[in-house]
């Protein structure tokens, strides 16, 4: 009998050593993700040392979790756990301020004009109201539009009145001659006349809001300035 077929002493086929190739090909891919993975960690400590990169930007960031978020409390100081807040922004100077009398005592454009520049605005000639604003209960802040600096001293001159409402400058402007010199309109209503500004910023006043376009017709009737 051959020897090539018993079991003992047969000799082995080509393809049957004891390294299978499936296996072989595994190592070589398991050393080969090593490989890339450490190559991969490199470049990500080069970048960054282990940060957070924001696309389109060349700094990192870092996030602590066992440090709080810093919080501003009143006054300035930090507070834990206090929210943050932003006081209006005061601004006086950038537009000119004009008064008009929209109430019926005598000078109270005047004194409120001396009042505004010693509060640090720019003062235009005060006037006298028109049309359907020729008196008023409650006064009322106009500003020119397009105009930012307007708009924000018009908000700062609302709020120290004790936050009277804010409104973009109608057409016609509601004053005699239907012209003012300057981009911020204060109507000096009821309300505010032969007060000082003291008095009203005292005042309780609701929250200063800026509303659409008003138009107004005007019908001339002349008040005492």
């Amino acid at each position: 009998m051959d020897e090539s077929d018993t079991g003992s002493g047969r000799r082995p086929r080509a393809g049957e050593s004891g390294a299978p190739v499936g296996s072989i090909l595994s190592i070589i891919l398991a050393v080969a993700a090593v490989l890339i993975g450490l190559f991969i960690l490199r470049q990500i400590d080069d970048d960054g040392d282990g940060g957070i990169t924001t696309p389109g930007s060349n700094t990192t960031s870092e996030t602590d979790p066992s440090t709080p978020s810093d919080a501003t409390g009143p006054g300035g100081s930090d507070v834990p756990g206090a929210t943050a807040t932003t006081a209006p922004a005061d601004v006086r100077q950038g537009a000119t301020v004009v008064i008009a009398n929209a109430n019926t005592t005598g000078g109270s454009a005047v004194q409120m004009n001396d009042q505004f520049e010693a509060a640090g605005f720019k003062m235009g000639s005060p006037t006298n109201a028109a049309g359907a604003e020729v008196q008023l209960d409650e006064s009322k802040v106009y500003f020119t539009r397009g105009n930012a600096k307007a708009r924000d001293v018009a908000t700062t001159a609302a709020r120290l009145m004790g936050g009277v409402e804010v409104q973009r400058m109608p057409k016609p402007i509601p004053v005699q001659d239907g012209e003012i010199d300057g981009k911020v309109l204060v109507m000096l209503g009821v309300d505010a006349a032969g007060k000082t500004l003291d008095e009203l910023t005292a005042a309780p006043g609701g929250t200063v809001d800026t509303t659409p376009e008003v138009t107004t017709s005007e019908v001339t009737t002349p008040t005492t300035g």
